[in-house]
């Protein structure tokens, strides 16, 4: 591969992200609903998801009120300078309810990313790089499903022990933001292996 080639891959790479990222709003949010309904129908019975202005937020409530207003009220003694602790207290005989959102842009970073490789990587015919395509977003749709759905169970876990609320929040962007990468960072370097494997052939 010569040194054009490399450049040619990373200028059409870098206008396909830009491209890809300013339609965001037409094809994004859209795909965003769909894996949304998709996990709705196997979260559990405390766990809500909405969509709002490209966000998706998650809401659990406890399963049990009065062992969460246990676990705030032992709360300080473990957590003696957390402010968040203290405002529960108050609240506590009715219930907290906890509510995380992120941006239906995160979400499709993987997309992005995906389909700007497949853009500028020379590789195969046209009918093989639409039947990539056609992998890499199913791929990523499982991706997708089964990270958003650990991130309503994760919340689920966490709700009934407000000391581990910082914890959850570490969680939450460990599993949303790293995880559904993940099909990208597979894709990638398989698709540059079969671009360098058809280039040395030729």
């Amino acid at each position: 591969m010569s040194r054009t080639d490399y450049l040619r891959f990373v200028v059409i790479g870098v206008v396909a992200v830009i491209a890809l990222s300013m339609t965001h709003s037409y094809w994004g949010n859209p795909y965003s609903r769909v894996v949304m309904k998709t996990v709705e129908s196997v979260t559990p019975s405390q766990a809500s998801i909405r969509y709002e202005d490209s966000m998706l937020w998650v809401t659990v409530t406890p399963t049990d009120v009065e062992s969460q207003r246990q676990s705030i009220l032992a709360a300080p003694k473990s957590h003696p300078t957390d402010p968040r602790i203290g405002s529960l207290i108050g609240v506590s005989e009715k219930g907290v309810s906890y509510t995380q959102g992120f941006t239906t842009k995160e979400m499709s970073y993987w997309l992005v990313v995906s389909v700007a490789l497949l853009l500028a990587v020379p590789v195969c015919s046209y009918r093989k790089r639409l039947a990539y395509l056609l992998m890499v977003v199913t791929v990523g749709f499982v991706g997708n499903v089964v990270g958003l759905y650990l991130v309503v169970n994760g919340q689920s876990s966490f709700v009934d022990d407000p000391g581990s609320v910082a914890s959850w929040n570490r969680l939450v962007q460990l599993v949303s933001f790293g995880m559904l990468l993940i099909p990208s960072l597979v894709w990638a370097p398989v698709l540059i292996g079969i671009w360098r494997s058809d280039s040395e052939r030729a």
